[in-house]
């Protein structure tokens, strides 16, 4: 995505207004002619000089009102000519200013952020643009390259007209909420395919010092897209290299099996870029979408919709929103990344190592409630140590069971991650039992 990819954006600061350097207020003032300069002789007597310094001493030529009120007129209408060449120079200069602004601070925050570095992408990137050249592929109505300022992009090869079917893509990777699973699922891809998905954009999201993300986690939050019918979300290897512009030229939706399909919105040129609308924010203000682009994706948006302060009929985009809850079928020549049979076999075994996992886990957590309970009956507080005891045990079960070969990295991360993901429920469970004593208390059974 882009690099979705690529604001900002992703950070959710409003950007300051800034008053534009060198501007002119020389336009505001109608500047006065001098008497001298705006008065012509009508008549001369005789006997009388034309030249005004044979003139007697502070006399002044008579002039004409007519000849006046046209130089006047002619001044006002050249002032105001000046004035609006200058509003529209200062709006220019203004938007210019906001863009060149968010710019820097969505780079100073990418630059900042812990963690953001992608050390395979540069390669990767040029394996995924040749790989998908218009050479390799002379039938396709597209091809990756570069996109100034956005990394990789889709640009149409020829002519594309409007509902025009551009592709049908198999997800390169797909999941639900559970985090371990979906990096259990990255490890048993081919080593092209995590190539390719290591390549994509990276953004963090946990706004930390050290970043608490891992590499798969960073850039699965800013490339996936959400899969309404399956209740899962999907990244896509092509798709993801589609950049956002909140008025696009193309729009996604689904098969009942999570392909993604992209379809032409209106008649795209040969050699224009193919978008997408993220988030479905087209019909938002700028002030609006350009604050949430950075945050959600990182990045600061300057498409042409934004830097024209323009935006879609509400209505249109939430027909489009509702239509990606709605599956399709489509046929087409071939599907991107459609998964070979031993693919899906390995992807398969995936799903019961997890099962055990959540098994174990969850017994462990009772145990948990148990021996912390003991502990607050006996008025002990030691429940950190024992919350200390199921982070080292996290980390060993996956280290005793790691079928997949997560790095160690990885499992230190979901160890660490494991811990306030369960204390909450705990503390809760304690806390609800600390109520029930206390009305224990107030009235007790006799």
């Amino acid at each position: 995505m882009a690099s979705k990819k690529k604001m900002a954006k992703k950070g959710n600061a409003k950007v300051p207004m800034a008053n534009p350097i060198g501007s002119s207020q020389e336009g505001d003032l109608a500047i006065e002619p001098s008497p001298k300069n705006r008065l012509t002789v009508q008549s001369q007597p005789k006997g009388i000089s034309a030249n005004p310094t044979d003139s007697a001493p502070g006399m002044m030529a008579p002039t004409s009102t007519a000849s006046t009120k046209a130089e006047r007129n002619r001044r006002k209408k050249e002032n105001t000519k000046k004035r609006k060449a200058e509003e529209s120079q200062k709006e220019a200069s203004e938007a210019n200013l906001l863009a060149e602004i968010g710019s820097m601070a969505m780079n100073e925050k990418t630059l900042n952020s812990a963690g953001e570095e992608n050390p395979t992408s540069s390669s990767a990137e040029t394996e995924v643009s040749e790989q998908y050249s218009e050479v390799e592929h002379p039938g396709r109505l597209w091809k990756i390259k570069d996109s100034p300022g956005k990394g990789l992009g889709l640009f149409a090869t020829q002519f594309i007209k409007k509902d025009t079917v551009v592709f049908q893509e198999a997800p390169l990777i797909a999941g639900g909420p559970q985090w371990l699973q979906k990096e259990a699922s990255f490890m048993v891809l081919s080593e092209e395919k995590r190539r390719a998905y290591m390549s994509l954009y990276s953004c963090c999201k946990c706004h930390q010092t050290p970043c608490i993300e891992t590499p798969f986690s960073k850039i699965y939050n800013a490339n996936n897209f959400e899969v309404r019918d399956t209740g899962e979300n999907a990244v896509y290897k092509v798709t993801s290299r589609i950049n956002h512009a909140c008025m696009p030229n193309a729009f996604r939706r689904f098969t009942k099996a999570g392909n993604i399909v992209l379809f032409a919105t209106e008649d795209i040129k040969k050699g224009d870029e193919i978008t997408l609308d993220y988030v479905g924010a087209g019909s938002a203000s700028v002030s609006t979408r350009r604050p949430y682009l950075a945050d959600k994706f990182g990045f600061y948006c300057r498409c042409k919709g934004c830097v024209g302060n323009k935006k879609l009929s509400s209505a249109l985009v939430e027909q489009r929103m509702q239509e990606l809850s709605i599956p399709i079928e489509v046929t087409t020549p071939d599907i991107l990344g459609e998964q070979s049979a031993e693919e899906l076999a390995a992807l398969a075994e995936v799903e019961p190592w997890f099962r055990s996992f959540q098994d174990w886990d969850d017994k462990m957590v009772e145990s948990l409630k148990e021996m912390c309970v003991l502990d607050y009956v006996r008025g002990s507080d030691s429940r950190e140590l024992l919350y200390d005891s199921y982070e080292e045990a996290f980390g060993s079960w996956l280290r005793k069971n790691n079928k997949f070969g997560l790095s160690e990295e990885v499992i230190r991360h979901h160890a660490a991650k494991a811990r306030p993901n369960t204390v909450p429920e705990i503390e809760d469970y304690i806390q609800r039992l600390k109520e029930y004593d206390e009305r224990q208390k107030k009235n007790p059974v006799s």
